[in-house]
């Protein structure tokens, strides 16, 4: 079993200058970080969701993978509590209570209005911007949402991403791009880590 992708190594940076202005939270939170459950109004319908962090912090959305297992539903659940003890407020909606946004079966114009939705949605206090961080399907949804959207992405997360349009990748350039990937990946092999990296390098942080 491959080690909790909290502890995986980003394997590069981009550095490139920040399209949405966000200030970096200070200090600690207290040891306990409360999580609340929620209900996001998304265009198609209610959508649960965990909440980490005080509202009006820092905005964070966490996507998960495709899978329905449990694991994998909650997988970004570890980070989002370390971030939310470091002063940021982390969204890690649940696609898969929703029959029309299960990841999978919702189309990729529609996950990209969901995660639209999800931002400003009115438990964020009217959010214009957020980092929007995601894994596998979630990856790729991410990617997809910031070039549309690059106004709207402070920054992007990605861990082992799974993006069937790679050209979209010169459309999020300008955004700065952290990417993690496990050398023992069996899902993604670790080699498909070269799109990414031969198509942001130039802008990049090796």
């Amino acid at each position: 079993q491959k080690e909790p992708f909290t502890h995986w190594r980003p394997i590069f940076i981009n550095p490139a200058r920040q399209v949405c202005e966000v200030s970096a939270p200070t200090g600690l939170m207290p040891a306990t970080v409360c999580e609340v459950p929620l209900e996001l109004a998304t265009h198609l319908g209610g959508v649960d969701a965990l909440e980490f962090g005080p509202r009006g912090a820092p905005l964070v959305v966490a996507l998960q993978g495709k899978s329905a297992n449990p694991d994998v539903i909650a997988e970004w659940v570890p980070a989002a509590r370390l971030l939310a003890g470091a002063g940021w407020r982390v969204v890690v909606p649940n696609l898969h209570s929703n029959e029309l946004t299960k990841p999978g079966a919702v189309a990729s114009k529609d996950a990209t209005q969901v995660v639209r939705d999800i931002i400003r949605s009115e438990h964020n206090c009217g959010a214009s911007c957020a980092v929007v961080m995601g894994k596998s399907w979630g990856g790729g949804e991410a990617v997809a949402f910031a070039a549309a959207h690059r106004a709207m992405v402070v920054a992007l997360v990605l861990v082992a991403p799974s993006l069937s349009d790679v050209s979209l990748l010169q459309q999020v350039r300008e955004i700065p791009i952290c990417l993690f990937w496990a050398r023992d990946d069996a899902v993604k092999p670790f080699a498909l880590s070269e799109h990414y990296t031969s198509s942001l390098a130039p802008a990049c942080t090796l």
